[in-house]
C-alpha cells in the first residue's frame, strides 16, 4: 500500500520487518549499510503513491492476500483454528528492545476469538529459485526472516506466504509456515545489536557497502567539502585504470576478429564461435 509521509517518517525511527534480511545480510536488493543510511540520513524519497506501478502492485497485493486467506482455510482449520475476518494493511508493533514494528500485507483473526492468528504475506517475483512447491515451506531464506518476525511481533502460530512466480508463465504458490521461537528470538537480537550498535550512536557499518541507489538519494550541499581516506581515493583512480585498459584490450580483440572475419558473418574455431553482430 502507498504510505503517507508521517508513515514513512515513523520507518526511519524503526526496525521493519522489510529491513530484516538486510541487517542480516542476506538479502539480494539491500546491505545492511541501506539500513543504517535509511535510518540515520535525509535521504530524497521520491512520492510514487500515485504512479500508475504502484497502483497496480497495490492491486495485485490485495488479489494476493485473498488468495492467500482461501488457500490457509483448510489447512488453519487442521490446526484446530477457525478463520475469521481479514484485515488488510495493518501495522503492529514491538513491545521490547529497540523500536520494531512489522506492516503486514494481511492479517486474519480467529472467528472465535476475535484474536490474531495468522499473517499473509504477498509476494511477486521473476526469479522462482528457491520457491519450493505450493504446500511445502520451502521459501527463500530472506522471506523466511521477514514473516518470522512478523509472527514474532504479532504474536501468532502461523503466516500463510502466497507468492506469483512469473519466469515463464504466471504462476500462484502459496506456503503455510510455522512461528519459530528459537529464530525470531535470534532475529531481534541480531536487530537490537543493529540498533543500538550502529544507528543509535550514529556508527556506520563496515560489514558491507550501501547501493548506488541508496547512495543517490542522499541529500546533498552544493559545493560542500568533506575529507575522504586517501585509500578510497587511490583505489578508484586504480579501478578507473584498469576499466580503461580492459576497454581498449577489449576493442583491439574485437578488431582483430572483425579482421579474420573478412566478409563472413560467422567465425569458428575450436574453443568457440563468434558472430560479425556481437562485436
Amino acid at each position: 500500500m502507498g504510505i503517507t509521509e508521517t508513515e514513512r517518517a515513523s520507518r526511519r525511527d524503526s526496525i521493519g520487518a522489510s529491513d530484516v534480511p538486510a541487517i542480516l545480510n542476506i538479502s539480494p536488493f539491500r546491505t545492511p549499510s541501506d539500513v543504517y543510511l535509511e535510518k540515520t540520513t535525509l535521504l530524497d524519497d521520491a512520492d510514487l503513491s500515485d504512479s500508475m506501478a504502484i497502483r497496480v502492485g497495490e492491486t495485485m497485493e490485495l488479489s494476493l492476500v485473498h488468495h492467500g486467506y482461501e488457500q490457509a482455510i483448510q489447512p488453519m482449520l487442521n490446526h484446530k483454528i477457525d478463520l475469521g475476518e481479514l484485515v488488510f494493511d495493518h501495522k503492529v508493533v514491538g513491545k521490547s528492545g529497540s523500536p520494531k514494528h512489522a506492516n503486514l500485507d494481511g492479517m486474519v483473526l480467529d472467528k472465535e476469538t476475535g484474536e490474531p492468528c495468522l499473517v499473509i504475506e504477498a509476494k511477486t517475483t521473476s526469479v522462482p529459485k528457491h520457491w519450493g512447491q505450493t504446500g511445502s515451506q520451502q521459501i527463500p531464506a530472506h522471506v523466511m526472516a521477514q514473516v518470522q518476525f512478523q509472527m514474532g511481533l504479532l504474536g501468532v502460530g502461523h503466516a500463510m506466504v502466497s507468492a506469483l512466480l512469473s519466469e515463464f508463465r504466471l504462476e500462484l504458490r502459496t506456503y503455510l509456515i510455522p512461528f519459530d521461537k528459537d529464530l525470531f528470538d535470534s532475529i531481534c537480537n541480531t536487530v537490537d545489536d543493529f540498533w543500538f550498535g550502529f544507528v543509535e550512536p550514529r556508527v556506520r557499518p563496515e560489514m558491507s557497502l550501501p547501493s548506488r541507489d541508496t547512495l543517490n538519494l542522499i541529500k546533498r550541499d552544493q559545493g560542500k567539502e568533506i575529507g575522504i581516506s586517501s585509500e578510497v581515493y587511490r583505489d578508484l583512480v586504480r579501478a578507473k585504470t584498469r576499466m580503461k585498459e580492459a576497454k581498449e584490450s577489449l576493442e583491439d580483440c574485437q578488431k582483430a576478429v572483425i579482421s579474420e572475419l573478412d566478409d563472413c558473418e560467422v567465425g569458428v574455431c575450436s574453443e568457440g564461435i563468434v558472430t560479425y553482430r556481437e562485436q
